[in-house]
């Protein structure tokens, strides 16, 4: 109910403006943008949602209202228009890093303050995207959790992947650039896979192609994990010319494309490929 009250909102807040404006809203935070505009429609857009508010006697906090501004803070995130950035605020970055090194100097850690660092870290994935593939193994640990003291036995891959995110904060300092939203131009480069059980698995990109044959004692395997195979292989072999560029990957296999999107996947074996996957672009990024 409070969602449709806030949807309504947002749309009684568009239809005042231009169609260079748009308004967001995340349950009761709104943002609004305007593209290339000058300071005095701006302000116009921003006295526009108060007077709507005023209107329809919907209380605002006074010291959450921020603006117009090309560099504002929007659920918990540092939005910069000039630089193009998402900037997670040092603070958190901070709380972030002690828990983080907290979880590398115990053996065992109680399944509250284990989900405490999830939720951090699932913040933190807003800004950091390749961290989310470093998650899995530490949500799968939850399962072992009885009650909220419940102390957890904390695996080797647990602690990997908690000193890669340890990486991430120090190397991309919560920074993230914000892309394109249009991506399929003359400058991204395209690249198909596919894979069979029965005969292998190939990849085409430009003019350059490779196949490959399963070993014979693969076994059974789900075609999610054949399909992805070549994706990963594909883009260590061509990773060069993929150096800082855009790429598309055609995949007949929806939840490969799912899992790639999302960075995130219960099977161990999967996960274990796409956190390589992972770590490839951005050694080439």
């Amino acid at each position: 109910m409070f969602e449709k009250f806030s949807t309504f909102l947002n749309y009684c807040a568009e239809t005042g403006i231009t169609q260079n404006q748009k308004i967001y809203h995340y349950l009761d935070d709104f943002l609004g943008m305007i593209k290339k505009a000058s300071a005095v429609h701006e302000r116009s857009q921003f006295d526009y949602f108060k007077l709507l508010c005023a209107e329809l006697n919907i209380p605002l906090a006074a010291h959450k209202l921020e603006g117009p501004s090309t560099s504002l803070s929007f659920l918990g995130l540092e939005i910069d228009a000039v630089l193009m950035q998402v900037r997670i605020p040092s603070a958190k970055i901070c709380v972030a890093r002690s828990k983080l090194l907290e979880f590398l100097g115990v053996k065992r850690i109680s399944l509250r303050r284990l989900q405490s660092l999830l939720g951090t870290l699932n913040f933190l994935s807003r800004a950091i995207r390749p961290g989310r593939a470093f998650s899995r193994r530490l949500y799968d640990l939850c399962k072992t959790g009885r009650s909220p003291v419940h102390r957890i036995l904390i695996p080797k891959s647990a602690c990997l992947d908690a000193e890669m995110w340890l990486s991430f904060l120090e190397d991309f300092n919560g920074i993230t650039p914000i892309l394109a939203c249009q991506w399929d131009d003359f400058e991204t480069l395209r690249m198909a896979t596919d894979s069979s059980s029965s005969f292998g698995h190939g990849a085409y990109f430009q003019t350059q192609w490779f196949l490959g044959a399963w070993p014979a004692d693969l076994g059974r395997r789900s075609m999610a994990l054949l399909e992805i195979f070549p994706v990963v292989l594909a883009v260590r072999i061509f990773c060069e010319v993929l150096r800082n560029r855009r790429l598309i990957v055609f995949s007949d296999n929806d939840a490969v494309t799912k899992i790639i999107n999302k960075q995130s996947t219960r099977c161990a074996t999967i996960a274990c490929l796409l956190r390589d996957l992972t770590l490839t672009c951005l050694r080439y990024n």
